[in-house]
Order: structure tokens, then C-alpha cells, then sequence
């Protein structure tokens, strides 16, 4: 109910924070992803509650990494975004950044694919800032099965991760995991 990323009506929020009062107060056991949405959630209730609380964190199979495709010989370098835009978490700031480089030095990107892979609604594909990007230098590819995902991740050069912008962030983003067992670079646009 302290998702600070959702916007709710007030008898909303009174609502999710009553049921999940009473799931928090019936439940033998609770299981989150990180110790910061434990806090996040348990500070407004008594601390014996707490206790009933375990974190199982986001994790990825090693063997799905085993059969690492062959390094491609060109020349581009591949940024890959692979998850989906939602919500707050947007590809706004990626592509204002690259606004500015293409401004300021286009030659910085020169041989440069940054590709964005996996959901995005359309509001977000009207981004003044995607539009004035050369031709070739995002691409938008859409959702992909889980299987494909893993591929992309082994045969780009640096693997991006976009959060939604906050003060402070109680989420990990699961992408994430399956970054850390691609075992290759990897840059965020997140919050602390």
C-alpha cells in the first residue's frame, strides 16, 4: 500500500491499507524481495509482525547462461534495454541524455545501437527527444519470449537498466538478476 509509484484515490489507499493490514495480521508468513520493502512495509506495524517476515531475492538460473552465443565481429557497439517501460519507469531520461550527445558531439555515438526491448506504451513513443535521434541510433524492438531475452542480453555490449525516478528505491529491478548472469557490462539509470 506504500508503492510510492502509485497514485490512488484516498479511499483507495484507505482501502489497499486496510487489506493489506489484515493480510499482514492473518498470514503465518510473509515473503518479499528485499530487505528495503520489508522496512518499507513493516514500519507501520508492531514489530512482532516483523518477525513473520522472510526475503527470498530475485535470482537467475546459471544454466541458462551455459550456451553463450558466439561474440559478434562488427563494429557497433549494442546498448540493450531489455523489460518494460511503465508507470514512472521510462526511457525519457536515456533519451535525453542521447539528445544531448548528438548536440553537443555526434561523433560520440557513432557506430552506436542502443536498442530498447520489451513494452512500451505509446504515450512514450511520442518523446519529442526519440523523434530527433538519427535514424538507426534507438531501436524500438518490442516484446520478446523469456528465452530470446537471454540472448539479447549475452550478444550486447552493455546492458542498460532504466528504474523509475524516486528519492530512494525499495525495488530491484528483476531484469536485473538475468543481467548479473550474462556476466557482461551493465549501466543504470536508477535511483539510490
Amino acid at each position: 500500500s506504500d508503492n510510492p509509484f502509485r497514485w490512488r484515490r484516498p479511499i483507495a489507499k484507505w482501502l489497499n491499507r486496510f487489506l493489506e493490514r489484515r493480510v499482514m495480521l492473518a498470514a503465518d508468513a510473509c515473503v518479499f524481495t528485499s530487505a528495503e520493502t520489508v522496512d518499507l512495509v513493516a514500519r507501520k506495524y508492531p514489530p512482532a509482525w516483523r518477525r513473520r517476515t522472510s526475503i527470498l531475492p530475485h535470482a537467475y538460473d546459471p544454466t541458462l547462461f551455459q550456451n553463450s552465443p558466439a561474440r559478434r565481429n562488427d563494429d557497433v557497439v549494442i546498448f540493450r534495454y531489455i523489460g518494460n517501460f511503465y508507470g514512472h519507469r521510462s526511457p525519457r531520461p536515456l533519451l535525453m541524455a542521447l539528445q544531448m550527445l548528438v548536440r553537443e558531439d555526434p561523433a560520440l555515438l557513432s557506430g552506436v545501437q542502443v536498442d530498447l526491448v520489451g513494452g512500451m506504451p505509446p504515450r512514450m513513443l511520442r518523446n519529442a527527444a526519440l523523434k530527433s535521434l538519427p535514424e538507426g541510433l534507438v531501436r524500438i524492438v518490442g516484446t520478446v519470449p523469456y528465452d530470446k531475452s537471454i540472448r539479447l542480453m549475452q550478444t550486447a555490449d552493455v546492458r542498460l537498466v532504466i528504474d523509475a525516478p524516486a528519492t530512494r528505491s525499495v525495488f530491484f529491478p528483476s531484469k536485473l538478476a538475468d543481467y548479473i548472469g550474462a556476466g557482461r557490462r551493465l549501466r543504470g539509470i536508477v535511483p539510490e
